[in-house]
């Protein structure tokens, strides 16, 4: 497994913006980017997200995308910047 990118919440929370804001066909770029939260880690993941604060109709899978390539990718860092 490769190493994961340690990243703060709002450091995240940037890079679903830009991923979501970067989608080709243009549909979802009204969504605002959720903010991780952490979870126990689980199946290599140590965040995830309760709400979408605001979701257009037929983005939800676009998102969801977006979302699991993030969780593949990045660790959420706690308060001392560390994997939690």
């Amino acid at each position: 497994m490769s190493k994961k990118i340690l990243a703060t919440a709002e450091e995240i929370r940037a890079e679903i913006a830009r991923r979501i804001a970067a989608e080709p066909t243009g549909q979802c770029r009204d969504c605002v980017a959720p903010m991780p939260v952490p979870i126990e880690r689980r199946d290599g993941v140590n965040w995830s997200v309760d709400h979408f604060p605001k979701l257009v109709p037929g983005c939800t899978a676009i998102i969801m995308r977006i979302l699991s390539s993030m969780m593949d990718a990045y660790d959420l860092a706690d308060a001392n910047g560390k994997a939690q």
